[in-house]
């Protein structure tokens, strides 16, 4: 019997491990469509934890298949919860967000004109909104400000929505880019020069981290990292503005820092742990 039992443990280490059924799931190939199947002797029941599952053995990039996504979505809501925090839930979620994501430069503009005290009427819907009755009027006007400056912004951080990773952008697209985001670092610096609560300096800095990445200089943002690495309030704003170090840092082919950075994100922040 014994001897039997040798025998059996024998064949089957011979014969190596027992094959898994496959995954299956439909791959979209550079020349169509192909059904492939999938083998994973790792799978993420057996840890009990549904976070790390992107993060087993797969034949894609990640083990669910999902994309790393649109970081400006995935911080709306943070970004939402920040700012309401900032002005002590006196302005509700909901107008917030229609500053943040639903408001032009023209209608903040008259904004402003409104809470300076001008006989302007607010826009609608914007005449409803609760930011009109926060008490300190001055800081208000101080967000809108800086409300302008990142909307002028966000045209730099999304030029590339819309191409793919094979896509090059065009020469002159690039240098109109990167000669906007030279001047608008420029008046970034001299607006932050006004400004005196930590929460706004934050968002001014973030802002010109961002651009110096954006613009194509590595070192410089790299440097302003550094420099100003105690500036950033928030949890959220801190590891997303490492985040741009660390990128500015693999364009330097600076691998040994840049990978100690994106373990530190990777471990401490799970939103951006699929980036990292």
């Amino acid at each position: 019997m014994k001897k039997s039992i040798a025998v059996l443990i024998s064949v089957l280490l011979l014969l190596g491990p027992l094959p898994v059924p496959p995954r299956q799931s439909s791959q979209v190939k550079a020349c169509g469509y192909e059904e492939e199947p999938e083998t994973s002797f790792f799978q993420p029941g057996i840890i009990g934890e549904p976070a790390s599952t992107p993060f087993f053995y797969s034949y894609h990039y990640f083990y669910d298949g999902e994309p790393v996504g649109d970081l400006g979505k995935l911080f709306m809501e943070t970004n939402v919860s920040d700012w309401h925090a900032f002005f002590k839930q006196a302005v509700s979620r909901e107008d917030i967000a229609a500053l943040l994501y639903r408001t032009e430069l023209p209608a903040i503009d008259t904004l402003i004109r409104a809470l300076k005290g001008e006989s302007v009427a607010a826009p609608e819907p914007l005449a409803a909104n609760s930011l009109l009755r926060f008490p300190d009027k001055p800081l208000a006007v101080k967000f809108l400000y800086f409300l302008g400056f990142a909307k002028r912004c966000e045209p730099i951080a999304t030029a590339r929505e819309g191409l793919g990773w094979w896509d090059e952008e065009k020469p002159e697209d690039k240098a109109a880019r990167t000669a906007q985001a030279v001047k608008l670092i420029g008046g970034g610096q001299r607006l932050l020069g006004n400004v005196q609560d930590p929460f706004l300096k934050s968002r001014y800095h973030f802002q010109i981290l961002r651009l110096h990445f954006y613009a194509g200089d590595y070192p410089a943002c790299a440097a302003y990292w550094e420099a100003n690495r105690d500036a950033f309030s928030t949890e959220s704003l801190r590891f997303r503005a490492m985040n741009f170090a660390d990128g500015a840092l693999y364009n330097q082919k600076q691998y040994a820092r840049d990978n100690y950075m994106f373990y530190h994100i990777f471990d401490r922040y799970p939103p951006l742990r699929r980036l990292a």
